[in-house]
């Protein structure tokens, strides 16, 4: 039936294995083919300056309803896409993208050779076992870049930092 049987043990009180569930097979209703974050931004130029002239993104498109309104455009690098928006309602400021990637170290060093007058990024050891690199933008919105995906993660060592 797929619905839990809350079970107890011989003297009433709920054991260990409190719970008989058979979870449903997923059958899902579409496929996902891309996943693309919303990143707010405030400044067009700084936007720029950052994404495409250090970070290397290209600019694919972009999108205004009318002149002087706000700024929706996509931007990319590699596999990696991002919709970078000034519109207010769209999404909030602040937020965090964890991207899985590989050639992390010597992306970092391209980045530091550009000598960006905002930002000096390093790459560290992570406790899951790889390394990873954290970027934030003008905005305030965070990139964590990370490499070598760990083989287990104790549950008791996963933490908010991520």
């Amino acid at each position: 039936s797929g619905r839990g049987n809350l079970g107890s043990n011989a003297q009433g009180s709920l054991g260990e294995h409190c719970w008989d569930y058979q979870k449903p097979a997923f059958q899902p209703m579409t496929t996902i083919l891309q996943t693309i974050p919303l990143v707010r931004i405030f400044d067009e130029q700084k936007a720029r300056e950052y994404y495409c002239d250090w970070l290397g993104f290209q600019i694919d498109w972009e999108h205004r309803f009318e002149e002087g309104m706000p700024l929706y455009m996509q931007v990319s690098l590699g596999n990696l896409t991002l919709h970078l928006s000034e519109h207010a309602g769209d999404c909030t400021p602040g937020g965090k993208v964890f991207l899985r990637c590989t050639g992390l170290r010597a992306w970092q060093e391209e980045l530091a050779a550009k000598n960006y007058k905002y930002y000096r990024p390093s790459v560290e050891d992570a406790f899951w076992g790889g390394i990873c690199m954290y970027l934030t933008d003008p905005f305030g919105n965070k990139l964590l870049f990370s490499e070598n995906e760990p083989t287990f993660i104790n549950q008791y060592q996963r933490s908010s930092t991520f």
